[in-house]
């Protein structure tokens, strides 16, 4: 009986310890715009997992319905994000004190609509990681189609972008040249870099050899804005055999189409399915070259690939572009092969790569790895983040 007694009583203080400290705690809810299970890098690590000591955060959910989840945690019907408040209100615990929507403009107007229908005191910030509406001007120049149209349509809909985001109280942007295109309001702003979360990093890497093989990586999306083509283009020119290209992406079927367009070479590259993330860095640790080529334009100029952080974390060199974020972080530290974003380009950076001795692609790829302990990794991110949001306050 005592001892029932004790538990009872260590159950109920435990409670209110934990209702003490989240009354201490500023809430936020966090729109991310993924799906429920989509275990994206950034929500899971930093706000489901970093952020929580700091903050009482419910994470927002796409699905198919309304409901509330594990760790107090929301879905909500995707059809229905632009009634996004009166969806969720019966599951939010207690009053807010910050609300983040990454890249959703829908949710952001019905957000900024209910705090003034209400007068709610809740600071709003917008988390911009993609140029979504740049993206089909693009996209129209590449195919050719509806050029004009587009072009008309990305006029409107920035017009009513930027009256949004003359609303918001603060912005989070996923690099400096992000923030120089979309805070056109001076907006209090802070950064969150696409990185990655120490604790997730294999334990034990099978040791490389020194001897073999090049084996080459691409992981992530295979599409026409990203010109993917002119990798595969550039593999099938080399002469030297001496190496292996293994791609995972959601995209196979277009990733085989490029693979077959190959003058030669075909044999020494492989297309799998995507990985989940749970395996996702072990797979990584066991190549040498991670590939992020990607173009070198307005769209992606304000990226913060995840790739060259992952990369880099499983101790792979990386093959990349001269993209800020990449000129920022890696050149001129012995880590990354910077190459420009055309064929010749592309095809000669490879040849120089597989004159390269593999004690030397190790060496860089722990260069790397260095920085990207040092720069981009979630952990350290959440205290920088802390304290901008608790500045917002003061």
């Amino acid at each position: 009986m005592f001892l029932i007694f004790y538990i009872l009583e260590y159950d109920f203080k435990h409670h209110i310890q934990n209702l003490i400290k989240v009354g201490l705690m500023r809430r936020i809810i966090y729109f991310p715009s993924e799906e429920y299970g989509s275990n994206h890098t950034s929500v899971e690590a930093l706000f489901n997992k970093y952020l929580r000591k700091y903050f009482h955060i419910q994470v927002v959910y796409s699905g198919n319905n309304t409901k509330k989840i594990e760790n107090d945690n929301i879905v909500i019907n995707r059809d229905k994000k632009s009634d996004f408040f009166n969806q969720i209100t019966k599951y939010i615990q207690g009053e807010m004190d910050i609300v983040i929507v990454r890249n959703d403009f829908k949710v952001l107007k019905n957000v900024i609509f209910y705090k003034k229908k209400y007068h709610l005191e809740f600071k709003v910030g917008f988390q911009c990681t993609f140029l979504h509406s740049y993206r089909r001007i693009v996209q129209a120049h590449i195919e050719k189609k509806k050029v004009l149209r587009k072009y008309i349509q990305y006029l409107i809909t920035s017009r009513n972008e930027d009256k949004l985001l003359r609303e918001v109280d603060f912005l989070i942007p996923n690099s400096k040249m992000m923030n120089k295109v979309v805070n056109k309001f001076n907006k209090p702003y802070t950064f969150i870099y696409s990185s990655i979360d120490l604790d997730l990093l294999p334990k034990i890497v099978q040791k490389k050899s020194t001897e073999g093989i090049i084996k080459f990586v691409y992981i992530g999306t295979v599409d026409k804005l990203r010109e993917v083509d002119l990798i595969f283009k550039a593999f099938g020119n080399l002469k030297n055999k001496n190496w292996i290209l293994d791609v995972y992406t959601k995209q196979s079927k277009l990733a085989n189409e490029y693979k077959m367009t190959m003058i030669d070479n075909q044999e020494n590259v492989n297309i799998y399915s995507a990985i989940k993330r749970e395996s996702l860095y072990n797979k990584i640790a066991l190549y040498d070259v991670g590939i992020a080529l990607i173009p070198v334009n307005d769209l992606y100029n304000v990226s913060s690939p995840i790739k060259l952080s992952e990369y880099f974390g499983c101790k792979l060199t990386v093959m990349t572009t001269a993209i800020p974020e990449a000129v920022d972080l890696y050149a001129d530290t012995n880590s990354a092969f910077f190459t420009n974003f055309d064929l010749e380009s592309i095809e000669e950076k490879l040849n120089t790569i597989l004159e390269t001795t593999k004690e030397k692609l190790h060496l860089m790829g722990e260069n790397g790895f260095n920085i990207v302990k040092k720069q981009r990794n979630y952990k350290n991110n959440a205290l920088y983040i802390k304290s901008f949001l608790e500045s917002l306050y003061d």
